[in-house]
């Protein structure tokens, strides 16, 4: 077992804690309805301008569709945190739900007829927008990100005049910091994930004080925080596209 990413640590320290507190339902329903209308809007605005958005070295952007269903799962198998839940339809049902979210605007990466992954914006009712990518662990290091990224930033400039975006990525995913600096995305501070309470953010470090490296110590220079920071907390990245 290699060791564990900032993202699992939080996963495994958030299912320690028990939630007691959260808004009311009936009004948590209404947030999420009017969510969706917002989203829905959105998203329909987008893809009513082309179905098909086409990038660098023959890499295709399109609206998801029901028969990505089960590649996407595929993908997720490689990337979900709840490894022992992935296996479960319900649970499978929830990640594909949460995929085709009308406040989601998702796009799968295609080449020729072969599902690549998926980029896209996690939630377009946030006054952020936060992207998201994951691509097949076979099609990496090919610049298939970087072509992706860069004909779905330019259509969302030109389609919905958007142009600022927030990224968080994992200390430990390096590629990632790669792929969104070279596209100009500079450091803009830390983000909890899973777990939010001070002391437990505290104790998830004291815990793995051990995995401070060099490159740890060096990344956490550049967001000019403490390296204990980067092992309970996500990079977040600020991208202006123009």
């Amino acid at each position: 077992m290699g060791k564990k990413t900032t993202l699992e640590k939080n996963l495994t320290y958030s299912l320690e804690l028990k939630q007691s507190s959260g808004s009311p339902f009936v009004e948590r329903l209404l947030e999420l309805a009017a969510a969706e209308k917002q989203g829905s809007k959105t998203k329909t605005e987008f893809w009513k301008k082309g179905d098909f958005i086409p990038a660098a070295d023959g890499i295709i952007l399109r609206a998801v569709q029901p028969f990505d269903r089960e590649p996407y799962l595929v993908l997720q198998e490689h990337y979900c945190l709840m490894k022992s839940m992935i296996k479960e339809e319900s649970f499978r049902e929830m990640l594909w739900e949460e995929h085709n979210e009308d406040r989601a605007l998702m796009m799968t990466v295609i080449k020729g007829n072969e599902y690549i992954g998926y980029c896209g914006i996690k939630d377009t009712t946030k006054d952020s927008w936060e992207i998201v990518i994951e691509l097949m662990p076979e099609w990496t290091g090919m610049g298939i990100g970087t072509a992706a990224m860069t004909a779905m930033l330019n259509e969302l400039g030109k389609r919905l005049n958007v142009t600022s975006f927030a990224v968080k990525i994992d200390p430990d995913n390096t590629a990632s910091q790669k792929l969104f600096e070279r596209l100009g995305a500079v450091p803009d501070g830390l983000d909890t994930i899973f777990i939010h309470k001070e002391e437990d953010l505290l104790r998830c470090e004291e815990d793995n004080l051990h995995l401070i490296d060099e490159r740890l110590t060096a990344l956490a220079s550049k967001f000019e925080v403490e390296p204990r920071r980067l092992l309970s907390h996500v990079l977040v990245y600020h991208l202006r596209w123009n």
